[in-house]
């Protein structure tokens, strides 16, 4: 969140939150590495349109964006997908063994603690900003964070890493459409075709498979049981 932050404040709060969502390209590969759970063929092919679609919405080759410094605004916010995408990793690996509320509470407990130790260290700690800001916070933190996450980890356990991942890029569509109409931000005709890039490959990969690969998955499953049930006999 202190990454996310910093990159909204240099590359605005729509595209940042665009590019924080590149989280679709590392969670499956996590789950792959550590899990050897496979990944579909639509998703190794809509790498390279995430990839494009990344710096096209980042404006890292443009002047004239939205954003005091969206070159640093984008490394911010990659560094943030990086540390989300563990997040929702080991999130997701918590809701199969069944501890779902006892992980988003030490996921909470954790965050106050890393946070008042990086905020220290980077920008400064402030523990009495005013009830307003106080109010603004707690309504956050229920709704985004308490809320949002305990959906979240009770229904992506029951999904590929791929599915439950892409879902959640239904966030950076809102952002825009709140960045443009309340806070004012006109990203560039670039920006948006990057954002829109991102949109589709992450579709692409999140796309039901076929009924006769699935079919065929059944077919397999249901050899390979019968030939267990054989060995067992």
């Amino acid at each position: 969140m202190l990454l996310w932050t910093q990159a909204i404040l240099e590359v605005a709060a729509g595209l940042s939150t665009v590019l924080v969502n590149a989280q679709v390209l590392i969670v499956p590969l996590l789950a792959m590495l550590v899990d050897r759970e496979p990944i579909g063929r639509r998703f190794v092919l809509s790498l390279p349109v995430m990839l494009v679609g990344i710096v096209l919405t980042g404006g890292v080759f443009e002047s004239g964006v939205t954003g005091s410094d969206p070159a640093r605004g984008t490394v911010h916010a990659l560094l943030a997908a990086l540390c989300y995408s563990g997040f929702l990793f080991l999130l997701c690996r918590g809701g199969h063994a069944g501890q779902i509320v006892q992980s988003d509470q030490d996921v909470i407990a954790t965050a106050a603690i890393v946070s008042l130790i990086a905020g220290a260290l980077w920008h400064g700690v402030n523990l009495t900003p005013g009830w307003a800001a106080i109010g603004w916070l707690a309504l956050v933190a229920a709704c985004g964070q308490v809320i949002g996450w305990l959906l979240v980890a009770l229904t992506t356990p029951r999904l590929a890493s791929e599915v439950g991942a892409a879902l959640l890029m239904l966030t950076p569509v809102g952002a825009l459409v709140l960045g443009a109409a309340v806070l004012g931000e006109h990203p560039t005709v670039l920006q948006l075709l990057g954002c829109a890039l991102m949109l589709a490959s992450v579709y692409a990969a999140s796309a039901r498979r076929s009924a006769r690969q699935q079919i065929g998955d059944l077919r397999r499953h249901a050899t390979a049981d019968s030939t267990e049930m054989t060995h067992i006999s």
